[in-house]
């Protein structure tokens, strides 16, 4: 039905699904909160909107228990055959899987208790379309959990370096030309409103990290993925890269630095 990624910029890889993997284990305990605000629990028909590889399918699944089922949708039909082989191997039954676009389902109206998208919407090109039809299949007093980034030029490893600065901002110009962004948590409270969904709570998501820590290698493993695409896309060359390295080495050796993650938003909201 759908293609493998024009949505995935880093694409889809056996490297790439296992640092999805990681990052998924890092930022787990900022997830959990959402979860509980909106309510979601046993016996839930859940919709894991841009799933993935499934890491958060599988969490969901072992919460709503045997009553419940987890609907995992994803437009890489790569990421979604991963998922589907963790299944088997795990012998998990309440996990139904599709490939499809997520910016229009095929789903019927008013069809399940919950929707969760985690860093699907800045990547998409219509976002205000995948929100319409997370609020389109939601029953009614149905809840949506959003968590995405809003600021993201905030983002620096202190003492900043012009080299960190040049790096995150060709991360942020190379999602622009993509036809994403990574500011779309701005937009995300108006548009969920305009879809006669109540907003619950707003969560400022912020994490600092020093070298050494989960985070700190969460943000290596992500430029390690992204920085040669960066090059190749004209945003950075060579000669960046080395001092991106040489500065990386020197504030690994630094007990003062320590690295602000991009600010992300936590958004629970209801359908009407």
């Amino acid at each position: 039905m759908a293609t493998d990624q024009p949505e995935y910029i880093l694409g889809t890889s056996d490297e790439e699904i296992q640092r999805l993997e990681f990052q998924h284990q890092v930022w787990i305990d900022s997830v959990l909160p959402l979860w509980e605000d909106a309510g979601f629990g046993v016996g839930q028909d859940i919709l894991d909107l841009g799933c993935g590889p499934g890491f958060a399918s599988l969490d969901l699944a072992q919460l709503v228990g045997p009553e419940g089922n987890i609907l995992a949708v994803d437009v890489s039909g790569k990421y979604i055959s991963f998922l589907n082989q963790r299944i088997k191997d795990t012998g998990i039954k309440n996990i139904h899987t599709e490939v499809s676009d997520v910016h229009a389902l095929d789903l019927p109206d008013n069809s399940v208790d919950s929707v969760f998208a985690r860093w699907v919407l800045c990547f998409v090109k219509n976002p205000g379309e995948v929100i319409s039809e997370a609020a389109r299949v939601l029953r009614p007093g149905g809840a949506l959990v959003v968590m995405d980034y809003f600021n993201y030029k905030a983002v620096n490893i202190f003492p900043n370096r012009e080299s960190f600065s040049q790096l995150f901002n060709a991360y942020y110009l190379s999602l622009l030309d993509h036809g994403g962004t990574y500011d779309i948590g701005q937009l995300l409270p108006q548009i969920i409103s305009d879809n006669d969904l109540e907003i619950v709570s707003l969560q400022p998501i912020n994490r600092i990290a020093q070298p050494g820590s989960d985070i700190w290698k969460w943000l290596l493993l992500f430029t390690e993925s992204y920085l040669p695409k960066l090059i190749e896309g004209g945003y950075l060359n060579l000669s960046d890269q080395k001092t991106l390295m040489k500065d990386f080495e020197a504030a690994e050796k630094d007990p003062g630095a320590f690295f602000y993650t991009p600010p992300v938003i936590g958004i629970v909201a209801k359908k009407l």
